[in-house]
């Protein structure tokens, strides 16, 4: 995500050195969320919406050649500037077995 921030140049400053990251209560909502786009919209001078389609767009193009492809079964922005990464069922299948102690 960080990367995707960076080389989407819509900050002066590049992308934040740390991206706060966090589980919805809504599981509707996704995996994992962030307010990366919220965060940055004044800074870069955009609505929250706009950055977030922005940076969800430059995300989605990156992850083919990511460590991450195949963890992510897709990315979805919602207004006021949330992005929500679901994981894929690969993935959420590998989480369970790791914590019960499978390989």
């Amino acid at each position: 995500m960080r990367q995707a921030v960076a080389e989407s140049r819509l900050t002066p400053g590049g992308a934040p050195s740390a991206i706060d990251l966090e589980l919805p209560k809504d599981r509707t909502l996704g995996d994992i969320a962030t307010t990366v786009a919220l965060k940055l919209s004044r800074q870069a001078k955009r609505s929250p919406l706009e950055l977030a389609r922005v940076i969800a767009e430059q995300m989605q193009g990156l992850l083919p050649r990511s460590p991450l492809a195949g963890t992510l079964d897709r990315i979805e922005v919602k207004p006021p500037g949330f992005i929500n990464v679901f994981l894929s069922k690969a993935a959420l299948h590998d989480v369970v077995k790791k914590r019960e102690g499978r390989p």
